[in-house]
């Protein structure tokens, strides 16, 4: 396989992400059915990722070229450009020729009549370089990407350093890190047998039993295809230690997904009574099944709408609530997500979760504690819901979120809650508030 075989996988990957699958889930899938050396993996990756995070740029120097306005062409067409101009804007290692040669071939399998249209707005392109904007003179949104209502909140918030410092991040490839499975293998057992096949990897800062990868390719490994890891965000893996769970407790983790909070929680406690619960029946069978693979089966799993009150009268000592959100924190492993939120998005997303919270606070049993948790950023969605929900329920109050000794004591602020931003910009943006149902 060649570099031409990169470009068509990632024009098959964007247009699989243009029609809603999110980015990572979908490399995933096409880098798995491919032959691709592992140069032109990474190759693919770069373009995939790179175009999407460049998109508003990359849209802003096509435009001027294209006699049509860029989103009424061609979905194939718009991403074939798209790459093109990434690779010749961004990546000094691939000459103009080939980007422009490629993108036109590639074009050819899905849409061959546009393959002229293709070659000549990217020529037209390239002969006006010349006459590009000094990113100097770029607003804040423009010089990082981003949409302007989200720079212009986070400069709200934070002011302009700090929003141009954690902008500036979203820019950067998100680290690979693992979480071993302490049932199967130990951490140093995993980081050893990696490194003996070309894996090299060092233990994260923030999260306790979790690798961080150097270098290598950790899927291409034995120890990937004996599950004896999982790949997770470092920032979600600090969130089911702020749960403090017990043994002997029952515990619920409420929107569950892939059920990865569930396990670790399992496998750092022990001799608990999990359940796992998921609006989607596919996500609920994914964590069954890897609960399965961690050797955890205290994690029992069911499919169930928590936006309606709960399908048990079991009350929860301890009750995880990973709230479906905009994703807006983890635009550094999904890129795509900040050009598919609006602002209005926010308040729909925050009533959501606010029906949610007060279904699963009713399974809270006296005295018990409810971690309300999302990836997003904004107040709309974390502490929004959990202060108007909190106010409506006097049988509810909230806690400042307690970390272990082991923690940075700066990831929960001075209003008790749990933030990864903005200043862990290393990290995934995660927030976290603890919740106590009065006795």
């Amino acid at each position: 396989m060649n570099s031409g075989s990169s470009r068509a996988v990632a024009l098959d990957v964007l247009l699989r992400v243009d029609g809603g699958a999110p980015s990572d889930r979908a490399l995933d899938r096409a880098l798995r059915r491919t032959r691709l050396d592992e140069r032109d993996r990474r190759f693919t990756t770069e373009l995939v990722y790179g175009s999407l995070r460049r998109q508003a740029t990359l849209d802003r120097l096509l435009a001027p070229h294209s006699r049509r306005p860029l989103d009424e062409l061609d979905p194939a067409v718009r991403l074939a450009l798209r790459l093109a101009v990434y690779q010749c804007r961004f990546l000094n290692s691939v000459p103009d020729h080939a980007a422009v040669d490629a993108a036109v071939e590639s074009v050819k399998l899905h849409q061959p009549a546009a393959a002229g249209l293709v070659n000549g707005v990217l020529r037209a392109w390239l002969r006006s370089q010349s006459d590009e904007v000094d990113g100097a003179e770029l607003s804040l949104a423009m010089r990082y990407d981003v949409p302007e209502w989200w720079a212009s909140r986070w400069v709200g918030a934070y002011g302009e350093e700090t929003a141009a410092q954690w902008l500036s991040r979203t820019l950067e490839a998100a680290p690979l890190v693992l979480r071993p499975h302490p049932r199967i293998k130990s951490i140093d057992d995993v980081r050893g047998g990696l490194g003996a096949e070309g894996v090299e990897t060092v233990r994260t800062e923030h999260a306790v039993g979790a690798l961080r990868v150097e270098t290598g390719n950790p899927l291409a490994t034995r120890f990937f295809n004996e599950r004896t890891f999982s790949l997770r965000g470092e920032a979600s893996q600090i969130v089911p230690r702020l749960l403090h769970a017990e043994p002997g407790e029952r515990i619920l983790d409420a929107c569950t997904g892939r059920g990865g909070k569930a396990i670790q929680c399992a496998e750092d406690t022990g001799d608990i009574s999990l359940l796992a619960v998921d609006l989607q029946p596919w996500r609920a069978q994914a964590c069954l099944q890897a609960a399965r693979q961690a050797a955890t089966p205290e994690v029992k799993v069911c499919a169930a709408d928590l936006s309606r009150p709960l399908p048990t009268r079991v009350s929860f000592d301890r009750i995880l609530l990973d709230a479906p959100c905009s994703g807006l924190g983890t635009v550094r492993r999904r890129p795509e997500v900040k050009w598919r939120v609006e602002e209005t998005d926010l308040g729909r997303l925050a009533a959501l979760q606010g029906r949610i919270l007060h279904h699963c606070a009713d399974a809270l049993a006296g005295g018990g504690m409810l971690l309300y948790v999302t990836c997003s950023t904004e107040r709309e969605e974390n502490e929004g819901v959990v202060e108007e929900v909190v106010a409506e329920r006097p049988d509810l109050q909230r806690v400042p979120v307690k970390l272990a000794p082991d923690f940075d004591p700066m990831l929960v602020g001075e209003d008790g809650y749990f933030r990864t931003y903005p200043l862990f910009p290393e990290l995934e943006g995660f927030f976290a508030a603890a919740i106590e149902r009065r006795s």
